[in-house]
């Protein structure tokens, strides 16, 4: 099984017209919207509530990573606080709400981790239609969109054996990236210890906020994602935007694990 790199990675919303507003904003191109979307059977132990229907919007941007939008009509209370985009650009989302530090010193503690690692000057803030605290750094426009992820953990080891195995490469600045020749397959995590955070190992798809990385794989197998995962694999095929692919799911210390495959 070869991993060809990151496809995109995965917000559960409540509205997608909403959450679009923000990528829209940093100048994502829309890639496909399937409003009526089949949601496979398969997918029931990986959300709170299934669904028949879901919709999936998703946006891309050259240079950045890809991430597609989810509503799953699940109405769950649960959310997926482990995960933190890392947005730079020249002004921040106008809808987003400033988090004062001074009463946070776990924010703090991680802002100062990423201004070290990217070499930037952020600041934490709350996006509600995304349901998630986000990082954003002032850039020129040239570097504007989703450049990084935080990833807190309470296992900081079985996060980095599971980088590992997904050809992931740790950086001099302490940045782990899937390096790829195509700009918009890379990916880029920094991982932060924090005790309190959620387990990442349970999260479910229809969770507000960010619970999946896909990658987009080739030679696809249940048991080679196995072996990258060392946890149950479930396999179906859906068509998207009129591509019909192979989906292998399972879950992971990095959240849900999704391996995309066309179907030749």
């Amino acid at each position: 099984m070869d991993i060809l790199g990151l496809s995109h990675v995965a917000f559960n919303c409540c509205d997608i017209k909403r959450a679009s507003a923000v990528f829209e904003f940093f100048e994502y191109q829309l890639r496909f919207d399937e409003p009526d979307l089949l949601n496979n059977p398969a997918k029931q132990g990986y959300l709170d509530n299934y669904n028949s229907k879901h919709h999936i919007r998703a946006f891309a941007k050259p240079g950045y990573m890809s991430i597609e939008l989810l509503n799953h009509f699940s109405n769950t209370k649960n959310s997926s606080s482990a995960l933190l985009p890392i947005f730079f650009g020249p002004n921040p989302f106008p809808a987003w709400t400033k988090i004062n530090h001074v009463q946070n010193s776990s924010d703090a503690a991680l802002q100062l981790v990423i201004n070290r690692s990217l070499d930037v000057k952020c600041h934490t803030y709350y996006d509600d239609s995304l349901s998630t605290k986000l990082l954003w750094a002032p850039t020129s426009s040239a570097r504007s969109g989703i450049y990084a992820f935080a990833l807190l953990t309470r296992d900081s080891s079985s996060v980095i054996d599971q980088l590992t195995r997904l050809r992931f490469r740790l950086s001099s600045n302490n940045v782990w990236s899937f390096l790829s020749p195509i700009a918009s397959l890379q990916a880029r995590i920094i991982v932060f210890q924090q005790d309190d955070s959620d387990d990442l190992q349970s999260v479910n798809l229809d969770f507000n906020g960010a619970s999946c990385f896909a990658f987009m794989a080739k030679n696809c197998s249940v048991d080679g994602v196995n072996s990258i995962s060392s946890s149950p694999v479930h396999h179906f095929s859906l068509t998207i935007s009129s591509m019909p692919l192979n989906i292998f799911l399972a879950r992971s210390p990095l959240g849900i694990l999704e391996f995309i495959e066309p179907i030749r």
